[in-house]
């Protein structure tokens, strides 16, 4: 059912209306993860109701034959194309797969603004490991 959700204080609206309002609440993103898809940006970025192109860079990087290789000028030059096509067609623009902050600084600049900044097992992965080295830290300085 889908008037129990938090979007309406869990309370049943209407089907209808909820249907109408969770329809309308919807962001429609794209990955755009090849070459190809970066060749048709202008007509991906014209189709009705797509709200953000998402460059996906690790496929895209490796797709290019450049895996990992964000500051390459293809790659770089391909989330541009991205980026543009977005601004031209009013759609958001946006990035995943680059985390290191110096690199992602530079895309940034570009106007992508929709950034998938990690992934939930590399923050849980992070968080226990600044934990261990805490504990490790207490154990060796006899705190612990």
């Amino acid at each position: 059912m889908i008037g129990t959700l938090p979007h309406f204080d869990f309370k049943a609206p209407p089907v209808g209306e909820a249907t109408r309002q969770m329809d309308a609440a919807n962001l429609l993103v794209l990955l755009i993860e090849t070459p190809e898809a970066v060749a048709h940006i202008d007509e991906i970025a014209a189709v009705d109701g797509v709200d953000v192109l998402l460059v996906g860079g690790n496929d895209l990087s490796l797709e290019m034959g450049i895996p990992g290789q964000y500051t390459q000028p293809a790659f770089r030059d391909a989330v541009q194309k991205v980026a543009d096509a977005a601004r031209r067609h009013g759609k958001f623009s946006g990035l995943g797969g680059v985390y290191d902050p110096q690199t992602l600084a530079g895309f940034l600049s570009m106007g992508m603004r929709f950034i998938v900044s990690g992934a939930d097992i590399s923050f849980m992965l992070a968080g226990a490991q600044e934990r261990a080295g805490f504990l490790r830290q207490l154990e060796s300085s006899g705190a612990g």
